[in-house]
């Protein structure tokens, strides 16, 4: 019988590929690879201190994890798009959610940033990582504003042995260098440097895709008592000369970051399920760089976050639960701009953002389990304030949610949930004003917050060798803020009276034996605003088929993902064509040494990597091959 409350009531989705890397932790018992990418439905508080639903592990491109974005690896997700220009910013969005709707976490640390495109994570290298939670639907009862569309949680490793990596590509000349030590069984570092090239899309086209970047991790986790547990984690992340292409102006309007530097520090306090508290810190330091024809443009950003969480479990009326409070807060943040002349002259050097917020919430979930049927409810409440420009802004938000999932059978659980979610403005939206990449941004100081209530029905069937999952929702959103063009060179933000967005996605599983196995997935969503026209960063529709061999040592992958046509575009977006992706890989052991080959976009197919109107085309066919050694394996 699937187990209640504990139990995600599927949202999630099998995923498009199979990859090498967590195929070789079958065939290799306890090897140091990255794991999966878990999708869920409803989720508990703070997936590293909470205990998570039962959830469908789909494995991703482990090619794709070292020489790609953060966004590429949830790419493969159903339920989730990439949006924006591309690069190693690259952005997401879930279920037509993007931008600061969406709650991005690393160990439980909320990343926040005031980067207009939205979160990106890509200063976390993927031999980092463990797993990565991806909530789909609304989580504001949970995590409060920013969660309108969902979490995505990553869960940074505890190395258990020492492991050496190398990883080389063929486009752009990507090379990796990563080393994991365990020094005991409660503390282990990773280092990792990564470089690019500029690469290349199928015609040619030159692609301003070149980075640096050098991090280190350092992770404990240890015992204290029979109950409790304590863990810390110290992540330093160098970025520099990580360029950005343009499909607009791939010549005229050239972007450029020449750094991009993180310090992050966490420590949690946590007895199992029962209770925990948290407290960690975040800094960001990052410039940019735009040449135009006739000017430059330089931009110096700084910001801190601090935050700290606590929670405890309880045994209220009948049911269990969770409940907490959470605060939040940036300090410091500041944007400084200075513009050149062609005959480098400064034009002006001023202040374009300046400002700090402070948020604090209090939540409470409590769930029911009566025979075949669960009942979950959601409550939170939120103080947010806001200061820029000597200007102050409040916003006081509640969320409300409803879960009611019913087990038909030993094998199938079918789910509707009820809920709602607020979203107030972001620094960014309401006091930047200054260049951007794409030309002028305005903020808006007036904007309102943003209001939605959603449905969403689901079914989950899950047996020893079969799997299907499909998912339908509907979403009202009051006073959405959208990104509007005034004329050719500026763009703002404005409150809509009213947006819709509604869609499915879907997944099934077959594995005829241990060696085999087929994986189909799709997704299609549709959304406008209050006089009918599309709303930005929807969901393409596309269709996933992979497939995945294991024969002794050797894994075998393939992948072909079509993605529809779509004709109708959002603001800054153009209409995408149908494109179909191909992708092949082996993963095999010799001795000590495990690697990977992969061929990324081995159809070599001509397509953007987005519905942006700026976004460039995706890079072409890519050789990968990365090549592990670990001691005593």
């Amino acid at each position: 019988m699937l187990t209640r409350f504990t139990t995600a009531p599927a949202l999630f989705l099998c995923t498009a590929l199979v990859s090498p890397g967590a195929l070789a932790q079958t065939v290799n018992s306890g090897a140091d690879v990255i794991d999966e990418v878990i999708v869920v439905g409803r989720r508990t508080v703070n997936s590293s201190l909470a205990t998570q639903g039962s959830a469908l592990s789909p494995d991703f491109d482990y090619s794709m994890a070292h020489d790609g974005s953060f966004a590429d690896i949830l790419d493969q997700t159903p339920g989730v798009s990439l949006n924006g220009q591309g690069g190693q910013f690259q952005t997401y969005s879930l279920r037509g959610y993007s931008r600061g709707r969406i709650r991005t976490e690393i160990d439980g640390m909320a990343i926040l940033t005031d980067r207009r495109a939205g979160n990106s994570i890509a200063f976390l290298p993927s031999v980092f990582v463990e797993r990565t939670n991806v909530y789909l639907g609304s989580a504001a009862s949970l995590y409060g504003s920013g969660a309108m569309g969902g979490v995505v949680s990553v869960d940074t490793r505890l190395p258990k042995q020492h492991v050496l990596s190398v990883g080389l590509g063929s486009s752009g000349a990507f090379r990796e260098l990563s080393a994991a030590v365990a020094l005991n069984d409660e503390i282990g570092l990773i280092a990792s440097h990564t470089e690019r090239n500029n690469s290349k899309a199928p015609n040619g086209e030159s692609l301003a895709e070149r980075y640096e970047r050098s991090a280190a991790l350092l992770k404990s986790r240890r015992a204290i008592g029979d109950k409790a547990s304590l863990e810390y984690t110290l992540i330093a992340s160098h970025g520099a000369h990580i360029g950005k292409s343009s499909g607009l102006y791939p010549e005229t309007q050239q972007a450029s970051y020449p750094a991009d530097n993180h310090r992050l520090a966490n420590v949690s306090l946590s007895s199992g399920d029962l209770w925990a508290w948290r407290a960690y810190w975040h800094q960001q330091r990052w410039s940019t760089d735009t040449l135009r024809s006739d000017r430059q443009n330089f931009s110096q950003y700084e910001a801190d976050t601090l935050g700290s969480l606590v929670y405890r479990s309880h045994n209220w009326l009948g049911g269990r639960g969770k409940s907490g409070l959470e605060y939040l807060a940036r300090q410091n943040v500041d944007t400084v701009e200075q513009e050149l002349s062609s005959t480098g002259e400064v034009s002006f050097d001023t202040n374009v953002l300046a400002g700090h917020s402070n948020s604090t919430g209090a939540f409470i979930e409590q769930a029911w389990s009566m025979s075949a049927v669960d009942l979950t409810l959601g409550a939170r409440a939120d103080l947010n304030e806001l200061n820029g420009r000597n200007q102050d802004r409040s916003f006081t938000t509640n969320s409300l949610s409803a879960s009611l999932a019913w087990a038909l059978s030993e094998t199938t659980q079918t789910n509707i949930t009820l809920g709602n979610a607020f979203r107030h403005p972001t620094l960014s939206e309401l006091y930047f004003s200054g260049d951007t990449p794409r030309g002028q941004l305005l903020g808006n100081p007036d904007l309102a917050q943003e209001k939605s209530r959603s449905l969403t029905w689901s079914i989950d069937h899950d047996s020893t060798r079969f799997r299907v999952n499909a998912s339908v929702y509907f979403h009202e959103i009051d006073q959405f803020i959208e990104r509007y063009r005034i004329d050719e060179t500026r763009r703002s933000y404005r409150n809509l009276a009213k947006g819709e967005l509604w869609g499915f996605d879907g997944g099934w599983l077959f594995e005829p034996n241990d060696r085999l196995a087929h994986r189909l997935s799709t997704q299609w969503q549709q959304g406008q605003g209050p006089n009918g026209a599309p709303l930005a960063d929807l969901n393409l529709p596309e269709i996933r088929y992979s497939g995945s061999y294991r024969l002794n040592k050797l894994a075998f992958i393939w992948v072909i993902a079509h993605r529809l046509t779509r004709n109708s575009a959002g603001p800054d977006e153009l209409p995408v064509s149908n494109a179909t992706r191909l992708q092949l890989g082996v993963s095999f052991q010799q001795g000590n040494w495990h690697f990977n080959l992969s061929a990324n976009n081995a159809s070599n197919e001509l397509m953007r990597r987005s519905a942006d109107e700026d976004a460039p085309w995706a890079m072409e066919r890519n050789l990968v091959v990365t090549a592990e050694w670990r001691p005593g394996t």
